[in-house]
């Protein structure tokens, strides 16, 4: 099946996004539409759409650290009925393609130990599986716990250092040092 990404532009990004990611993740895992405003004023946000044979399957939005060259995967979504075929990797793989210039591609993951172990437990194994690296950086973001996995794309090491400064950047877009400080640190 023939597929291809569609890169929105920035004035459809923020409506796609609140159609879409009520569909896939829980409220607590998503971010507002201020924040997601505040991404593309900054130039900092890109979203793709995932398209096989003229119908869109998945959606993917990725926030952008341009002067570290990471990118950060914040959401990826196959639809419930074209799951477990095979286009969650295919988008995945696309994605890196896309970023070809960039030292890597990271995302984070709920800490399987947390409730939900076995949806959170095949999460982390797709990225794996899919050939991302699991860090031993571990954070509480907004009283959530998560791994983080990177994909090496230019540089083939990225340290839990380098992913948890280029969060910082991301989020200080949206939230101020003490905000960051009360809601977002390190556990590892």
């Amino acid at each position: 099946m023939k597929t291809k990404l569609i890169k929105l532009k920035d004035e459809e990004i923020l409506n796609y996004y609140t159609k879409f990611v009520v569909l896939d993740f829980p409220n607590n895992e998503t971010y507002s539409a201020n924040s997601i405003s505040n991404y593309i004023k900054s130039k900092s946000v890109n979203m793709y759409l995932f398209v096989a044979n003229k119908t869109v399957i998945g959606w993917a939005l990725l926030l952008l650290d341009k002067q570290n060259m990471l990118a950060s995967l914040e959401y990826l979504a196959i639809f419930k009925e074209f799951r477990n075929l095979g286009y969650g990797s295919k988008f995945l793989n696309d994605l890196k393609n896309k970023y070809k210039n960039y030292n890597a591609i990271y995302c984070d993951v709920e800490a399987v130990e947390t409730e939900n172990k076995e949806i959170k437990q095949k999460r982390q194994n797709f990225y794996l599986n899919n050939g991302m690296i699991k860090t031993n950086l571990e954070t509480m973001c907004w009283q959530q716990h998560y791994n983080y996995f990177y994909m090496p794309i230019k540089k083939i090491k990225i340290t839990s250092d380098e992913i948890f400064a280029s969060r910082m950047v991301i989020y200080k877009i949206n939230y101020t040092d003490k905000k960051l400080k009360e809601n977002f640190f390190r556990l590892k």
